[in-house]
């Protein structure tokens, strides 16, 4: 009797490792797909996304929510002495984008995301 007890207890131990390690397993291949999902997005702009100041949305899967938000990026010149740093505006034909994609999705009642962010060379509006 002792012996089955102690089997009991050593295979309720074992499941529960094992269920938790395959939940690990899941998590990390929601969080692959969320990533490459986010790098085809950030791929997307400037060719399908327009590189101008905006957000837009989409789902992928019935699952995956992603965002992208674009904005300006100021380029400040350093101060010299006795000056105050001032945004570059040279009238470049070109100009630097923010781009931020997010992508959310919930799993095992837990919300969940993750966001890259990058610099874009666009032209001037």
């Amino acid at each position: 009797m002792v012996a089955f007890t102690l089997m009991a207890l050593l295979l309720s131990v074992l499941m529960r490792v094992f269920s938790g390690g395959l939940q690990g397993v899941g998590l990390a291949g929601d969080y692959a797909q969320a990533t490459s999902i986010a790098q085809s997005v950030m791929a997307r702009v400037g060719a399908d996304i327009d590189l101008k100041e905006g957000g837009s949305s989409g789902e992928v899967q019935d699952r995956y929510v992603w965002t992208v938000a674009i904005r300006p990026h100021e380029v400040v010149r350093e101060a010299l002495p006795g000056q105050s740093g001032a945004p570059v505006t040279d009238n470049l034909p070109v100009r630097l984008y923010e781009v931020d994609v997010s992508v959310r999705w919930t799993e095992y009642g837990v919300d969940r995301g993750l966001k890259f962010s990058t610099l874009r060379i666009g032209a001037a509006q």
